[in-house]
C-alpha cells in the first residue's frame, strides 16, 4: 500500500470520527431543547388548568398496577383519590376507570381502579369500566363508547395532563378540562415526568389524530 492510499484511509475516517461526533452532538442538542420546552410549555399549561363543575363524566386515566394481591401504584392512587375528591362534591357524575390489561396480570387497570374507588366509597352502578386501552389516545375513543359524553373532566398526573386533553379533544369531546393529580417523587416518576413525557407530547402532536 502506497502512502498516498495510507493517507487517504486516514482521512476518511478521521472524516467520519468527526461527522459521527457533530451528529450525536447534535442529537444530544435536540434531546435537550426537546426536554427543555416540553417541559416549559407543560408546566405553564398546568398551571391554567382547572376542572369544570358539573360534568357529566370524570375520565381517570390508568396507570401502572402493582403488588399481590393488585392495587394502583402510588401515581395511580393520587388520580384517583383526586376523583374520588370531585365525586364527593358531584356525587351524580359517572366515574369512568380507563385502562386495559397488561400482559401477566389477571386484572386490567380498569378493575383495579374500580375496586379501589369501590373501598372508597363510590357505588359501583356510578363507575363504567374502560378495560380495552392500551394508549392514551385511544382511551377517550374507548370511554364515549360508554356514554353520551358532553362535559368531562379529565384526571391523570401534572405533567400527563396536557397531552391528554389535547387528544381528549381531539376525540370529539365537546367540552373538556382537566384534574391534576401530584406525580410522585421516586426516580421513575421523575424520569417518566421530566424526560420522558416532553417526547410523548411532542409524538402525540405530531401523530396521534384519532
Amino acid at each position: 500500500m502506497t502512502n498516498h492510499q495510507e493517507q487517504s484511509k486516514q482521512s476518511f475516517a478521521l472524516f467520519c470520527l468527526h461527522n459521527f461526533r457533530f451528529g450525536i452532538s447534535l442529537f444530544v442538542l435536540l434531546c435537550l431543547i426537546i426536554i427543555g420546552v416540553g417541559n416549559g410549555i407543560i408546566h405553564s399549561q398546568v398551571k391554567e388548568m382547572h376542572a369544570a363543575d358539573s360534568a357529566d363524566a370524570i375520565i381517570v386515566l390508568g396507570y401502572q398496577i402493582e403488588g399481590e394481591p393488585l392495587e394502583p401504584s402510588k401515581a395511580l392512587k393520587n388520580r384517583l383519590d383526586m376523583a374520588y375528591q370531585y365525586w364527593l362534591e358531584s356525587p351524580k357524575v359517572k366515574v369512568i376507570v380507563s385502562g386495559g390489561k397488561t400482559q401477566g396480570y389477571a386484572k386490567s387497570e380498569a378493575e383495579v381502579m374500580q375496586e379501589y374507588l369501590v373501598k372508597r366509597g363510590i357505588p359501583s352502578e356510578n363507575i363504567l369500566l374502560e378495560d380495552d386501552s392500551t394508549r392514551t389516545a385511544h382511551q377517550f375513543i374507548n370511554s364515549k363508547k360508554l356514554m353520551n359524553i358532553h362535559n368531562a373532566v379529565v384526571v391523570t398526573n401534572d405533567f400527563h395532563l396536557p397531552r391528554s386533553l389535547m387528544l381528549a379533544a381531539r376525540s370529539g369531546i365537546e367540552h373538556v378540562s382537566g384534574l391534576a393529580a401530584a406525580t410522585p417523587t421516586d426516580t421513575r416518576s421523575i424520569f417518566v415526568a421530566y424526560i420522558r413525557e416532553p417526547f410523548a407530547l411532542l409524538n402525540s402532536w405530531l401523530f396521534d389524530h384519532p
